[in-house]
């Protein structure tokens, strides 16, 4: 049975499909635009993202799943999951590779390692970047670390490392005592003490 003219057809799940939307007006709020190449779904998308289809869906609410074309943009969301030890920085205007590698102290190589689909070449602003624990100080004598995480502050680390607050401040002489609280952080460890968490 045919539904009546000037219904909008259903797909499974009962969502309507929606009309796409020009790549001009496409906003993706911070998130990764993406260009479909020949042979794109959205589940191989999302799959490759390390994303679930949910997500990218929810992304691409202006976005007909059933018709996506070569060369039609789309928003992919960033996955967290891959920054476990660091922190998501977007990309700002004004950015570019040498000051984003200079401000968290970092090279292109670290940045590559955690951000597979980086290109030092076009660096958009709005773009989410993984960016991995940046330490605190230039050598550590013990090559002992620790990554911040979050809730750590000056007391809690030194507790869980049965070290003193002094030791933790002398080994990482860059940093205020407020610094140890900066998620993502690597931070020098003096040998003495077995950490009991």
């Amino acid at each position: 049975m045919m539904p009546p003219s000037g219904t909008q057809l259903q797909p499974p799940g009962g969502m309507p499909i929606p009309q796409t939307m020009p790549p001009a007006e496409l906003e993706c709020n911070g998130q990764m635009r993406y260009t479909v190449k020949h042979g794109d779904t959205l589940y191989n998308l999302a799959k490759r993202h390390d994303i679930t289809l949910f997500e990218l869906l929810s992304a691409n609410r202006n976005v007909n799943p059933y018709n996506l074309q070569v060369g039609q943009v789309i928003c992919i969301p960033v996955s967290t999951a891959k920054c476990p030890y660091g922190k998501i920085y977007t990309v700002a205007v004004g950015d570019t590779l040498a000051t984003i590698l200079a401000r968290f102290r970092i090279s292109l190589a670290n940045l590559k390692e955690v951000n597979e689909n980086f290109d030092p070449y076009n660096i958009k602003v709005g773009t989410k970047l993984c960016i991995p624990a940046f330490m605190a100080y230039d050598t550590c004598p013990t090559e002992r670390t620790y990554v911040i995480q979050a809730g750590d502050n000056l007391t809690r680390i030194s507790e869980g490392f049965m070290i003193t607050t002094n030791d933790l401040l002398i080994f990482n002489p860059n940093m205020r005592p407020e610094d140890f609280g900066e998620v993502g952080m690597k931070i020098c460890l003096p040998l003495e003490g077995v950490p009991f968490r």
